[in-house]
């Protein structure tokens, strides 16, 4: 995986170094404004192409990205862990969403002696 992000960062790198070099030995030289803007699209691809290379080569990264995305609608509705001490939950295992369970927090706190 290093080797192939390695080999990424130069390929996107590369135009644009090299531009920035020729110039700085030869200032006369003029460029084109599509030769830079291309070399700075490169450097911006070579940053946004890095998460891609990560999940193809990486099973580890794959997975956490899929538990991420899939975190997002199975959070919501699958809670399942429910704290010690709340009154008025006969089963801990069952499902219960979070704004269940703030509703039992805030219960269980109003019947505590103060």
């Amino acid at each position: 995986m290093v080797v192939t992000v390695s080999v990424t960062f130069v390929l996107c790198r590369l135009p644009a170094l090299t531009m920035y070099m020729v110039s700085y030995f030869s200032p006369s030289q003029v460029y084109s404004d599509v030769l830079h803007i291309l070399s700075v699209a490169l450097v911006t691809l070579n940053s946004a192409i890095n998460p891609f290379i990560y999940a193809l080569v990486n099973q580890r990264f794959r997975q956490h990205i899929k538990e991420l995305i899939c975190c997002v609608g199975a959070c919501r509705n699958n809670v399942t862990d429910v704290s010690p001490g709340i009154t008025g939950v006969q089963d801990g295992n069952r499902n219960t969403t979070p704004v269940q369970i703030m509703e039992l927090q805030q219960v269980s706190q109003a019947d505590l002696p103060p």
